[in-house]
């Protein structure tokens, strides 16, 4: 009698309970798969299928099993042209769209006649995929440039797919969005399957921004909500798996550049009361990317690099000293040339801040520190409202190199460099503070 080991065991009965759609995909792949049939319904056993990548020339081939059925399994996103080809039918053509992290029905209905003749098929295979419980958002690199996203942040997509909330200052928590009444912390991040999570408070890694930049990079992004299958795991929330893009047979490049400034804003309604006109606010963002063949249909680039740079006014109620006090001061201090020096240099600090000129002098309490000092004038302190900018910048670099051996066998290598400078104070007064 023969032994099995319990690993052995349990994979021949994983393999008979799970789909084998299920195997057609990862969270960095897609699937193709359907059944074969004639004109009358019948399976067609024996067709020959061939699937080519649109992009990099790479192709596939399979043939349908004794049910009809057949599959091209862990397929590079992207769009493939699947042919069949069988004695007695004519050929049959479709561009089929790989989504990421899931699997693609092209059920394939073959006319009769000669396989020199082809037929190229239009209709849009079915968009409802009834294999697993996922609910499953795809944004294409098409869609991530097109959708209206003040600052590309690439996490931001994730707010339009099914059961995703956005946190705000008022929800509490941290993270930019919640999933079915999931906590942020429970979202899981990854780019090319690679974890991108913080590992302090297990959100997504960001630059100096704060905002996880690369829009430009990413081929396709695929939100996963309800994620039980075996692809997934560790996280309950939402599934954020992102596909950067590679060098194709034919060079390709883009430029994009974005701006908004002070003119296409609206002042805030405190400065506006405050007397304040709109701060001085510019943002400038770009990116742009080149790739291509090194050998073709074997080896291909892509490099891309993105940047920011904003001016922000941050709107601030102030407190400064009094010109009463600033005499009251330099009054009661030593009176060598060293100290009054010094002093004088502090108050002429206070005296140029942004937005003095609209100061309204405070009037002590009787207990106060300042009505003890029996300053003259009565007031030690003076308030405004003002709006001073501050800046930021960050930009990154990024490359990748993928190498094909062979149909079945494939290597890429990818590097990110990201750097910025993040103001995480804005003094009121004077940067030397």
């Amino acid at each position: 009698m023969k032994k099995y080991s319990g690993c052995k065991v349990l994979f021949v009965l994983l393999s008979l309970i799970i789909p084998p759609g299920v195997f057609g995909q990862s969270i960095v792949t897609g699937g193709i798969s359907g059944i074969v049939t004639d004109p009358s319904g019948a399976t067609v056993a024996g067709a020959m299928l061939t699937a080519k990548n649109s992009g990099t020339g790479a192709t596939l081939t399979t043939t349908s099993s004794a049910n009809g059925e057949y599959q091209f399994a862990l397929l590079k996103p992207g769009d493939y042209v699947v042919s069949v080809t069988k004695n007695g039918f004519k050929t049959s053509t479709r561009t089929v769209t790989a989504l990421l992290g899931q699997n693609a029905a092209f059920n394939v209905s073959l006319e009769l006649g000669s396989s020199a003749t082809s037929v190229e098929v239009t209709g849009e295979p079915a968009l409802l995929q009834t294999e697993n419980a996922n609910i499953t958002t795809s944004f294409d690199s098409k869609q991530i440039q097109e959708i209206p996203n003040p600052g590309g942040d690439i996490t931001y997509l994730a707010n339009t797919a099914p059961g995703v909330t956005m946190n705000n200052s008022t929800g509490g928590g941290f993270g930019n969005f919640s999933t079915f009444g999931l906590p942020a912390t429970s979202n899981l991040f990854t780019i090319n399957g690679n974890d991108y999570n913080d590992p302090f408070l297990n959100l997504n890694n960001t630059g100096s921004s704060n905002l996880l930049l690369g829009g430009n990079e990413i081929q396709e992004v695929a939100v996963i909500n309800n994620a039980y299958t075996g692809e997934y795991g560790r996280q309950a929330a939402s599934q954020i798996n992102y596909t950067t893009k590679s060098g194709t047979s034919e060079f390709h490049s883009t430029v994009i550049y974005d701006w908004t400034g002070r003119y296409l804003n609206a002042n805030a309604p405190l400065n506006k009361v405050a007397g304040n006109p709109r701060p001085f606010e510019n943002n400038n963002q770009w990116a742009a990317s080149l790739g291509g063949p090194i050998i073709k249909n074997k080896a291909f680039f892509y490099v891309n690099t993105e940047g920011i740079r904003y001016i922000f006014g941050s709107v601030h109620n102030v407190t400064v000293p009094t010109p009463a006090f600033e005499t009251f001061v330099l009054g009661k201090v030593p009176q060598d040339a060293a100290t009054q020096a010094f002093y004088n240099n502090v108050f002429k600090l206070y005296n140029a801040a942004p937005g003095i000129a609209n100061a309204v002098k405070q009037t002590p309490d009787a207990t106060s520190a300042c009505a003890k000092l029996a300053v003259p004038g009565g007031a030690c302190a003076e308030t405004f409202t003002q709006s001073v900018p501050n800046g930021n910048k960050e930009w990154l670099l990024s490359g990748k190199v993928d190498y094909s051996f062979n149909n079945n066998n494939q290597l890429f290598g990818r590097f990110k460099l990201d750097r910025g400078v993040q103001p995480t104070y804005t003094d009121s007064i004077n940067p030397v503070f």
